[in-house]
C-alpha cells in the first residue's frame, strides 16, 4: 500500500515525473545502442566458392565468384580469366568450361541434348559419360596434396 501511495505521489509531481521519463528514455536508448552494436549481423562476403581453372596458365584453384557468366572472374596468379574446374573420371584429366551457354533457337532437342555433350566432353580422351564438376572440397584436397 505504502508503495501505490509513492508512485501515485511521484507521479503527480511534475518534476518527479519529468526526471523519471527521462531516465527511462536513457536506459532505453543506451540499450538499443548497446544492442546494435553487440549484436551486427555479420553478413557472408558475396558469391560462392567455386573450383575453377586457369585459362591462360592452368593453374586449379578455388576462388569466391559472384557471377560465373562475367569476365570478372580473374586467376590469382596470372590475371587470366577462370573458367568451371570439370574432371575426367576416366583418364584423370582436369580441364574447364567457361559456359554452356550457345544459341539453341534453330536445334532440335537432339542437337542441344548433343551440343551440351559436345561441350562437356574429355579434351583429353574424347569421354563424355564420366566427366563430373569438380567440388570446392576436392579442390582444396587436391592443392593441399600438392603443396599449393
Amino acid at each position: 500500500m505504502a508503495e501505490q501511495n509513492m508512485v501515485s505521489m511521484l507521479w503527480r509531481d511534475k518534476e518527479a515525473r519529468k526526471w523519471g521519463i527521462c531516465v527511462l528514455l536513457f536506459v532505453a536508448l543506451t540499450s538499443l545502442v548497446l544492442y546494435r552494436i553487440f549484436h551486427t549481423e555479420k553478413l557472408p562476403p558475396p558469391g560462392a566458392k567455386r573450383a575453377v581453372i586457369c585459362q591462360k596458365c592452368g593453374k586449379l584453384q578455388v576462388l569466391r565468384i559472384v557471377d560465373p557468366e562475367t569476365p570478372k572472374a580473374r586467376c590469382a596468379y596470372c590475371g587470366g580469366r577462370v573458367g568451371m574446374a570439370w574432371k575426367c573420371g576416366h583418364c584423370g584429366y582436369e580441364y574447364y568450361i567457361v559456359n554452356f551457354k550457345f544459341d539453341a533457337r534453330n536445334l532440335s532437342t537432339m542437337e542441344r541434348l548433343r551440343k551440351v555433350e559436345s561441350l562437356r566432353r574429355c579434351p583429353n580422351c574424347g569421354e563424355i559419360k564420366d566427366v563430373r564438376p569438380m567440388s570446392v572440397n576436392e579442390v582444396e584436397d587436391e592443392l593441399k596434396r600438392r603443396g599449393e
